[in-house]
């Protein structure tokens, strides 16, 4: 006896219902979960003693952390988060002459805070954001998204938080330091004509491509900034990475499939000047 029937149609696809008593017994079960979590790892070799002769010997060292701040929603948003006006530094001059001794003035420059919120190393897409905002519960009255650095009355389950001292304009939500959107439709097949659809399994967003290849470029320099791309797939990280201003990315693909779609939608993105 078969194990299932067809039960309808609905879209084109049939849906079955359990016979067996065994099939009914495992009604609701699969063999996988949903993927709701992929890690990325941003490594770099070893450093040539640190990351300042790194940076003299290859043009190569550290993380662009100005680049990829998040950006303030609003000034009221940027003026909750960040100390106000700006900051003052001593500069030694040493004098010319050997009995001229040192002078020091102090130099204005503004804090790197006002430029947008530090980079986090957690990304979320809309969806997960909403859930894990209603799960912590939001927090105008405070700077952090933490409960434990609120009052004890946070308490968003109970419905009976009592916002401490002042209310900044920015909800508190702790999505607002991460976020990127998923992969659309559109953007997977932009570029391709009707009779190919990028059907590569792990298409990753165009944005976050973009995010963490500016998170890796390093400053303008004379030589040209390179990067590579070991298994491009249908080209994402590749137009990310010229997205970001990188100025040569190398990418290497095996199947001949993904080979011509990544190189329609980079044919695309060029012939638009949008890098």
């Amino acid at each position: 006896m078969a194990s299932y029937k067809n039960f309808n149609k609905e879209n084109g696809h049939q849906i079955t219902a359990p016979v067996s008593e065994l099939a009914k017994s495992f009604e609701g079960y699969n063999s996988t979960l949903k993927p709701a979590w992929e890690p990325i790892t941003l490594a770099m070799k070893p450093l040539t003693k640190n990351y300042a002769e790194n940076a003299k010997l290859y043009g190569v060292s550290g993380l662009n952390i100005d680049g990829c701040r998040t950006e303030y929603k609003s000034d009221e948003d940027r003026q909750s988060a960040t100390p106000q006006g700006k900051a003052t530094s001593k500069v030694s001059h040493v004098g010319a002459e050997p009995d001229c001794g040192n002078e020091e003035e102090r130099v204005e420059f503004e804090r790197p805070g006002l430029k947008g919120r530090w980079p986090t190393n957690v990304l979320l897409d809309e969806k997960t954001a909403a859930g894990l905002d209603q799960k912590i519960g939001n927090c105008p009255g405070c700077k952090s998204p933490s409960k434990k650095s609120c009052s004890s009355k946070f308490r968003p389950d109970q419905g009976n938080y009592m916002p401490q001292g002042p209310i900044y304009p920015d909800n508190g939500g702790p999505s607002r330091f991460f976020y990127t959107s998923k992969a659309s439709r559109s953007e997977r097949n932009r570029g391709l004509p009707d009779n190919l659809q990028n059907d590569h399994p792990t298409v990753k967003p165009i944005s976050l491509n973009e995010y963490l290849s500016k998170l890796l470029l390093p400053p303008p320099r004379e030589t040209p900034r390179k990067i590579m791309v070991p298994f491009c797939g249908s080209g994402s990280e590749m137009i990310g990475a010229l997205l970001a201003g990188w100025d040569e990315v190398i990418g290497i693909e095996k199947d001949e499939h993904y080979v011509e779609i990544s190189t329609k939608r980079l044919n695309y993105y060029q012939s638009e000047n949008l890098f």
